[in-house]
């Protein structure tokens, strides 16, 4: 059971903190699920060898943490496919020729053949495991050990506890691999000594996004954990003069990628209120105008129901717009989290809003009003 929980709870772990590091995993997280089996499968085909691989557990783990930990310092996230137009959301650089094209693809078949080599070891063990109990016996060990290692990151993971926490935790965990075993014992421990050091000290702080000009360091919040994402908001520039400053408010990152703004609409009226986009200032009012277009159209709209409310720029466009009764739906309890404490509006902390912690179809599901109003905001995630 020992083993099967740690295989399973692994993969949780690194199916996120490979996505959050390294940009071919962000996209395509199914790859770091597919090589987990497959190692897991070699492994278990491997049970009668006489070769004990346990020992190279450890290593192979934690080389594969490490190259995702300094991805962007080894240039593993300076490549990617052709991915067209859209490209410039995300700010990663498309392929445009059959020799960058061929890196991307190197990259990514040695880190999912190192994903394979992690599990290896643990299919290995298993399998032996396996032939020491009887098929049914063995199967509901399996079957069970696998549920509570999801249950266990799962958990984790709506407490906000860093995957890099789970990830010293997984190869610690190998520990009991090695009672009696000095050699392994003593490899498995450097490694997570290691580990834990490297883990404590690299990389700790968000980089500045370099969006704005570099004069301008902007002030940059810690990380913070959801379930789903590593997030982290930075200032936007501040606009205007020295003697009448205006600050529009942050601007919010989602795995590092740029993703929304928080921004004090009520500024809109001000032509000295600008905010910074990829070196461009936007009028705040140009942005306002954006969210404003639904009230517009259909004039004395008092009930609304947002759908991907986000950190809360729509419920602030609704207040500011005469909306009284304002349910935002969002499926992300941190990046809700925002909409109550960071955002300069503060919108859901108005009693005139309600937030739902929640899936918007499970919500429609459920949703028995009638609205004046239904707004989609960001409904899309950052996975292909």
């Amino acid at each position: 059971m020992g083993i099967s929980f740690l295989a399973l709870f692994l993969q949780m772990v690194l199916i996120r903190f490979l996505a959050i590091e390294l940009v071919m995993f962000t996209f395509f997280k199914n790859f770091v699920l597919m090589a987990c089996f497959l190692g897991l499968g070699v492994g278990l085909g491997l049970a009668r060898s006489e070769r004990n691989l346990a020992i190279w557990f450890a290593p192979a783990c934690t080389l594969l943490l490490l190259l995702a930990l300094f991805g962007d310092d080894l240039g593993l996230n300076e490549y990617f496919l052709p991915t067209g137009n859209n490209a410039f959301q995300f700010i990663i650089p498309p392929a445009t020729d059959w020799w960058t094209l061929g890196i991307f693809y190197c990259l990514f078949v040695v880190l999912l053949l190192i994903i394979v080599a992690v599990f290896v070891p643990l299919g290995q063990r298993l399998g032996r495991l396996f032939a020491e109990l009887p098929p049914s016996t063995s199967y509901t060990w399996d079957l069970t050990g696998s549920i509570l290692g999801v249950l266990a990151y799962t958990a984790l993971s709506f407490w906000g506890v860093s995957p890099k926490i789970a990830a010293v935790a997984s190869v610690a965990a190998a520990l009991c691999m090695f009672l009696g075993d000095r050699r392994g014992l003593a490899l498995t421990a450097c490694c997570v000594i290691g580990l834990a050091v490297v883990f404590a000290t690299c990389n700790t702080k968000p980089a500045p996004s370099g969006m704005d000009d570099p004069r301008l360091t902007p002030v940059s919040s810690k990380f913070l954990w959801s379930p789903y994402y590593r997030i982290h908001w930075e200032s936007l520039p501040v606009s205007g003069s020295a003697d009448k400053p205006v600050f529009a408010g942050y601007r919010g990152f989602l795995n590092g990628f740029y993703y929304f703004d928080l921004l004090d609409l009520r500024l809109a009226s001000d032509p000295q209120a600008m905010v910074s986009r990829f070196g461009t200032k936007v009028p705040l009012s140009t942005i306002a105008l954006h969210y404003s277009v639904p009230y517009y159209l259909r004039p004395g709209t008092k009930s609304v129901l947002i759908l991907g409310g986000g950190p809360g720029n729509d419920a602030a466009a609704a207040l500011l717009n005469g909306a009284d009764d304002i349910t935002a739906v969002e499926i992300d309890p941190q990046v809700a989290w925002l909409g109550h404490h960071i955002h300069p509006m503060r919108p859901y902390e108005d009693p005139r809003v309600k937030v739902d912690i929640n899936d918007a179809r499970a919500h429609l599901a459920r949703e028995t009003r009638r609205f004046d109003l239904v707004s989609f905001g960001h409904l899309d995630s950052i996975v292909l």
